[in-house]
């Protein structure tokens, strides 16, 4: 008996001309969507209906390029995530082992961002879903992947890039332009998306149905009475039933070091006051989004700037 191969380490993903480096593991599993064929009300066989891979994992929290991360602005809603005309292919290149190359990869989740100075959490997990090559078929055995030795050669991080750094937070004037944050402030893009399936081939093409951006933070530096104004309860500038909560028409602009996000047209949604001896008293205040127009001509929802 001869003893297993045990493959193990780490590796990076190249995709639409970039690396991306993971604080920790990388996952990688083949899904596939199935059905059941019966007779008489019993079981007989399961059959395949659609299949696609996915590639999650935490990128390193390495300040670069970031639409690395957010890739997508408003003029991609509506719009299919893989283009036939202009594949983007990811490759996963291990320190060990076999190298991995889907044909064609679009981001399907996009990494919550995290600002603060206390850790070394800048991003959370991301996702590209990988189709087969719309160019080939099914018994092509480079329809869907392919492997192939590999040496790792990518000498594109860069450790100075790995940064904490402190943030404030503005939303109008005085007292809400110098916010602060007890742990941090936390900036989401979360995409619906659609299937788009053909009974032959199985799922074709992801669609962006919608997108909008959020941020939620436990601001430091606010009393309870600011936190009732910047919600805006009561009193002349209450939210009306039916009303937007992004009326303010504000933009929230967090500011760094090194990275600097502007949240478009956003308002606060929740908040929390927290009677303990153990926590401070300011909870968490959530900021929602409201999309506008200029000309017809939609506005872009954030900036993600690194200098």
């Amino acid at each position: 008996m001869n003893m297993p191969s045990l493959i193990t380490g780490p590796a990076i993903v190249i995709w639409n001309g970039r690396s991306y480096y993971f604080k920790g593991d990388l996952g990688n599993p083949v899904k596939r969507e199935t059905f059941k064929a019966e007779v008489n009300g019993a079981e007989i066989d399961e059959r395949l209906k659609s299949q696609m891979a996915e590639v999650s994992g935490t990128p390193a929290s390495q300040l670069d390029d970031m639409t690395k991360y957010w890739p997508y602005g408003v003029a991609k809603i509506g719009q299919p995530l893989f283009d036939s005309t202009n594949k983007l292919p990811l490759v996963i290149i291990p320190f060990s082992g076999e190298q991995i190359t889907y044909p064609n990869a679009a981001l399907t989740r996009t990494p919550d961002i995290t600002l603060k100075a206390g850790a070394d959490a800048l991003f959370g997990e991301m996702t590209w879903t990988c189709l087969g090559d719309p160019a080939k078929g099914p018994a092509d055995p480079a329809y869907f992947r392919t492997m192939a030795a590999s040496a790792f050669a990518d000498a594109s991080f860069d450790e100075s890039r790995n940064i904490s750094d402190l943030y404030t937070a503005a939303w109008g004037g005085a007292p809400y332009d110098t916010m602060l944050s007890i742990d941090g402030f936390v900036l989401s893009n979360p995409l619906k998306l659609w299937n788009a399936g053909v009974d032959s081939f199985g799922v074709v093409n992801i669609i962006l149905q919608s997108m909008t951006v959020a941020a939620k933070f436990k601001p430091a530096n606010l009393t309870e009475t600011q936190i009732d104004g910047l919600m805006n309860l009561q009193g002349p500038n209450a939210i009306p039933i039916g009303g937007s909560l992004a009326a303010a028409g504000r933009d929230l602009v967090i500011t760094g070091g090194t990275l600097n996000a502007t949240l478009k047209n956003v308002g606060p949604k929740d908040s929390l006051l927290h009677y303990s001896t153990a926590r401070l008293r300011q909870g968490e205040i959530a900021f929602v989004q409201r999309r506008t127009w200029t000309a017809g001509a939609a506005n872009e929802l954030f900036t993600l700037t690194c200098s």
